[in-house]
């Protein structure tokens, strides 16, 4: 993403978690690669912005960010 101040790592973070699409806001095709990434995570919540997957801990922490190439919003 070519962040590196942990403000902005912060903020972007905090904007993913209230404006990002879960699952269920998903097309019914899309949903299911979610819960496949889910799975692979473990026990998390996934969120879609912005180009990215935004994998999330129950916790609310952010786990890990990559870049989404397969579901289209």
């Amino acid at each position: 993403m070519g962040i590196n101040e942990a403000h902005k790592m912060e903020d972007l973070a905090f904007e993913a978690y209230q404006f990002g699409k879960s699952k269920l806001q998903l097309m019914k095709s899309e949903r299911g690669i979610v819960e496949e990434k889910e799975q692979e995570y473990g026990d998390s919540v996934i969120l879609i912005y912005r180009g990215y997957c935004y994998v999330f801990t129950e916790n609310n922490g952010l786990k890990t960010v990559y870049k989404n190439d397969r579901i289209r919003l």
